[in-house]
């Protein structure tokens, strides 16, 4: 409306930016109450605390629709970055705090019965949490492009999962909170969403677009290599502890070949191969069907996963075979 004039002239771009601020301020508000809540609350199963899907997607679309449009921005250089790179960081490092700060708590909240087994496991989720958010937010703070497509792509994807989860379509629920290990998965979409901001893309280094684009395949594939590897350490630790071993061991081979199949896509690309874009296609449809059949195996047989809701009872209520920490996703 501004731009058709309807608003009078007075609207400049920078007044449209700020409105576009102050509009989505009370949720952006409502987040921070939520989060300080949680940190002050006690931890145990029944402080009732921690946050969920309401952050997870609700501040990414917040964020979405608080960053100004491409017809917003100034011809100014300075109109680059700016702000919502600043957000990008900030959610970041936020994320890697909270995650670093959970498994501290929950560490010292389960001192009197801690073992080698949930150190090992938890130092796994955090490298998690490193490899998924803080590698690609750190690229994307460097003002590589390709970086910056693979965080929206990741942050998307999480998306997803967290309107899935709590569905019942994951072994998973998802609420977190800093007194349970593992917390700021719900943040992924929300620092995602900022680093899709125009005002962001402008801030990358120019790069030819072909190239900034497969640049970006090789370092989501990078990506799924290391938190596959993850992921085979932590069933491995698991299936050490495990009664109903099934479903743990179809998935660690599945994750095998997850790695095998994205191993086999990222040597084309890096070669360039002339048929690297058919590779990339009918491998991942592959493993897309394959990770349909894992996520129904997961669910299916739950007395091999440990769920969220399991790890989030206090210590003293579960027996030795029950007291673990989540998965990765």
């Amino acid at each position: 409306m501004a731009r058709l004039g309807a608003l009078g002239g007075g609207w400049t771009r920078r007044r449209i930016r700020i409105a576009r601020l102050l509009a989505n301020a009370p949720y952006l508000l409502l987040v921070v109450v939520y989060l300080v809540l949680d940190v002050l609350r006690g931890g145990g199963f029944a402080a009732e605390g921690g946050v969920g899907v309401a952050i997870g997607v609700g501040l990414a679309g917040a964020l979405l629709a608080a960053q100004p449009r491409e017809a917003d921005l100034d011809d100014d250089p300075r109109s680059a970055g700016g702000l919502w790179y600043g957000i990008v960081a900030g959610l970041g490092v936020l994320i890697v705090l909270g995650a670093v700060t959970s498994l501290l708590v929950t560490l010292i909240r389960m001192r009197d019965n801690l073992g080698v087994r949930d150190i090992i496991t938890g130092l796994l989720l955090l490298a998690a949490t490193l490899v998924l958010v803080a590698w690609p937010v750190l690229g994307t703070v460097l003002r590589n492009g390709a970086w910056r497509l693979a965080l929206v792509s990741l942050g998307a994807a999480a998306a997803v999962l967290l309107m899935i989860a709590d569905g019942g379509s994951l072994a998973e629920t998802s609420v977190e909170s800093v007194h349970y290990v593992g917390f700021g998965t719900v943040l992924w979409a929300a620092v995602a969403a900022a680093a899709a901001a125009p005002s962001v893309r402008r801030a990358m280094r120019e790069a030819e677009p072909k190239a900034q684009w497969t640049g970006a395949a090789v370092k989501l594939l990078t990506v799924t290599v290391a938190i596959c590897a993850v992921e085979v350490a932590l069933l491995i630790v698991r299936l050490t502890d495990a009664y109903a071993r099934g479903a743990l061991v179809f998935s660690l081979v599945f994750t095998v070949i997850y790695v095998i199949g994205a191993l086999i896509v990222r040597s084309a690309l890096v070669q360039a191969q002339a048929n690297a874009r058919f590779v990339a296609y009918g491998v991942a449809g592959a493993l897309f069907l394959l990770g349909l059949v894992n996520l129904v195996v997961m669910a299916a047989d739950s007395a091999s996963a440990v769920s969220y809701e399991q790890c989030l009872k206090p210590v003293d209520d579960q027996d030795r075979g029950g007291r673990t920490f989540p998965s990765v996703v």
